[in-house]
């Protein structure tokens, strides 16, 4: 499932782009989105070895850990940075504080990121999380504003 749903959040990042107010923070953080996106496809392209902790990873478990771990890296500061543009849209206060509360939450399942815990599912499972929930705010708040705008 990881492609499909690469796909949907570069192809949001897209649309995004052209349905928004566009400003340079807003703009590098839908770059960050894509970034984050093309790491869910390669996360899917390169799968990890059987049961994703093996004592001698494969290539492609290398390759695997790479694009989780560029998607992740990029997912505080991207939702910070959307978090912070949004500000200056109308009525848009409670999707900034939705990203700032959403780059804590990346930030947090990112220094919790441990591949030798249990948890580390859990971790993932967080910056996902803060991600999707950014981006479904972010949706409804641009459906709304387009039905709102209409005649």
């Amino acid at each position: 499932g990881f492609a499909p749903i690469g796909i949907l959040i570069a192809a949001f990042a897209i649309f995004a782009w052209r349905a928004a107010p566009r400003s340079t923070l807003f703009t590098l953080g839908l770059i960050g989105i894509f970034v984050y996106a093309v790491g869910y496809v390669g996360t899917a392209v390169y799968p990890c070895d059987y049961g994703c902790r093996p004592e001698n990873p494969t290539a492609t478990h290398q390759m695997h850990l790479l694009f989780g771990l560029v998607s992740y890296l990029f997912a505080p500061v991207m939702l910070l940075l959307l978090g912070l543009a949004v500000r200056k849209w109308p009525k848009a206060g409670w999707l900034s504080v939705v990203g700032f509360i959403g780059a804590i939450g990346a930030f947090g399942g990112l220094m919790t990121f441990d591949p030798a815990s249990p948890f580390i599912g859990l971790s993932q499972r967080v910056i996902e999380a803060s991600v999707i929930g950014w981006i479904v705010a972010c949706g409804l708040y641009l459906g709304l504003q387009k039905r709102t705008a209409a005649p």
